[in-house]
């Protein structure tokens, strides 16, 4: 689970598609070019933010600017996010068993940091999505084995639970999503034209073989979600990113998976983009050429202007640099 803990680190924990609450359109993506590479930077997950980058750095949230130069950091204990950048939204989670939500004024100031719940499990992959002037966000609570790495060992109950809130404060309850004894990470909320939809990773071990797949939710109370779609089977570590609705009618879910390399996770991921109908009926599937040749865990999707951007970790496991890299239509 990539966004559970700064990479690099030597835990027996190691750990999520953008909340597109804020959908982009986009087309096929041209080679890219470096923008930035902060080398070693180890930091946790990392999303666009508006004309910023966030992040967490040594455990805390820090806000970079487009060019890699560091704007500053907020002492917010974080470890895993997303956003709902339009209103300079966060919400994270973090190893003290905390979800939080910040929001920041239009000069990335603090306005306010309210901590949702403490609690005796670990939450996980926060998503957020804003709905006809309400917040909708999940949480993955694990219950017993975290991030289960090994093939003879039962894993924990991962449960992904849906709230809602009006002001960043109050909150309630709205249902489960879905509920395995698997590995349940990377998890996003996307509004579809029939209801809400999850998207999230599943897998057996950590970096092992994993699905991408999609639930729906059943019309637009959120309380009853209809079975699950597979949109990229497991045949290698799939790491989703963003699902981006386009105009012409059709979904970019991009991701990164070690499909070129089998067995080395991150270290030999490439980038990839799969186009599905409204359905989500594939249509097309492209390896995205990058001059990051490989070992690459992909966090965010931006299009800006017709720009592609894409952010991600090189060497997640070892030097874990922080990259930007960028394409013109």
């Amino acid at each position: 689970m990539k966004r559970i803990m700064a990479c690099g680190m030597v835990l027996s924990v190691l750990c999520s598609l953008i909340g597109t609450g804020c959908t982009a359109d986009t087309s096929e993506v041209a080679n890219t070019n470096i923008v930035f590479n902060i080398e070693k930077l180890h930091n946790g997950d990392a999303k666009f933010f508006n004309d910023k980058i966030i992040t967490s750095v040594n455990g805390e949230l820090s806000i970079y600017n487009e060019n890699g130069e560091l704007f500053k950091n907020y002492g917010i204990q974080s470890s895993w996010m997303d956003t709902c950048p339009k209103d300079k939204v966060v919400i994270y989670g973090n190893f003290e068993n905390e979800i939080g939500i910040a929001q920041f004024d239009n000069q990335y100031n603090l306005i306010q940091n309210n901590i949702l719940w403490k609690s005796e499990n670990l939450h996980i992959d926060p998503a957020i999505i804003k709905i006809d002037g309400e917040y909708y966000f999940t949480a993955t609570e694990i219950v017993g084995n975290v991030n289960n790495a090994d093939v003879n060992q039962e894993n924990g109950q991962y449960t992904v639970k849906l709230y809602k809130t009006a002001d960043l404060i109050n909150i309630e309850y709205v249902s489960d999503i879905i509920s395995e004894k698997n590995n349940i990470e990377d998890v996003d909320l996307v509004k579809l034209d029939d209801g809400l939809g999850l998207v999230y990773e599943k897998e057996k071990v950590d970096k092992g073989d994993s699905s991408i797949e999609i639930l729906k939710s059943n019309g637009n109370d959120y309380k009853k979600w209809k079975s699950k779609t597979i949109l990229e089977n497991p045949d290698c570590d799939h790491e989703p990113a963003s699902l981006i609705y386009n105009k012409d009618d059709t979904y970019s879910l991009y991701y990164s998976c070690d499909r070129e390399n089998i067995g080395k996770s991150y270290m030999g991921g490439n980038i990839y983009e799969s186009r599905f109908d409204k359905d989500f009926k594939k249509q097309s599937n492209q390896k995205i050429d990058t001059e990051t040749k490989t070992g690459i865990l992909l966090y965010d999707v931006q299009n800006k202007a017709g720009e592609i951007s894409l952010l991600f970790a090189k060497n997640y496991l070892t030097d874990c640099d922080l990259v930007k890299e960028t394409s013109h239509k």
